[in-house]
């Protein structure tokens, strides 16, 4: 399978990614959910990339992304600074999503503007 127009995108996402990065939250969130989604389309890994909340904006969850074959669920925070992440709330904040992947492994990923580099190089 190849990835050309997916490959192009991706690279072009990385080369404008360092503007956006301060803005806030929303934008890195969404910057971390697009190149966290390319690299896993390049991958293959996960089926279901996408973000979660329960009625009236409850438990929000910024990033998840589900691997419906190895059955991994893989549930992310963004925060601006890492200091404000904390895996206690999200652990909290997921307990309902859970229930939802009863015999998957689930994985936590605190993430900031630290990170991007990170998913950027995979």
């Amino acid at each position: 399978m190849k990835f050309s127009l997916s490959h192009f995108l991706f690279t072009q996402l990385k080369k404008q990614i360092v503007v956006y990065l301060m803005d806030n939250k929303r934008l890195i969130a969404y910057c971390l959910f697009q190149i966290l989604h390319w690299s896993t389309i390049k991958k293959q890994k996960y089926t279901l990339i996408g973000n979660y909340w329960e009625r009236g904006n409850q438990n929000e969850i910024d990033i998840i992304a589900v691997d419906e074959i190895d059955k991994e669920l893989l549930i992310c925070e963004v925060k601006l600074s890492k200091k404000c992440l904390c895996r206690d709330k999200l652990i909290q904040k997921s307990v309902n999503l859970i229930r939802l992947y009863p015999h998957y492994t689930i994985c936590y990923e605190l993430l900031s503007p630290n990170d991007i580099g990170r998913y950027m190089s995979e």
